[in-house]
């Protein structure tokens, strides 16, 4: 979630279509009867995606390539995937 904060803060133009559809996931979760969008079992989290992924048809397409990109960063996955320390280009 740190790499989606950073990220906004680089382009506040996406700031609006991130939270916004954070808060939207959020609302969907609570009439499910969860506290929150992360509280839902996995099969009602995919639901509501794909429920905002039509309502809010830019937030997914805007929170997708920096959540890669964060997951693919993180210590951990770099270790896990095998990869050193030097920046993988030009190897």
């Amino acid at each position: 979630m740190r790499h989606i904060e950073q990220t906004v803060q680089q382009s506040p133009e996406l700031g609006p279509v991130i939270t916004g559809g954070w808060a939207a996931a959020d609302a969907l979760a609570r009439q499910r009867g969860a506290d929150g969008f992360p509280q839902l079992p996995k099969q009602q989290r995919l639901e509501v995606l794909r429920q905002l992924e039509s309502s809010l048809p830019g937030f997914l397409s805007s929170l997708i390539f920096p959540t890669y990109v964060g997951y693919y960063q993180h210590p951990q996955v770099y270790a896990a995937l095998g990869l050193g320390s030097d920046p993988p280009h030009p190897h």
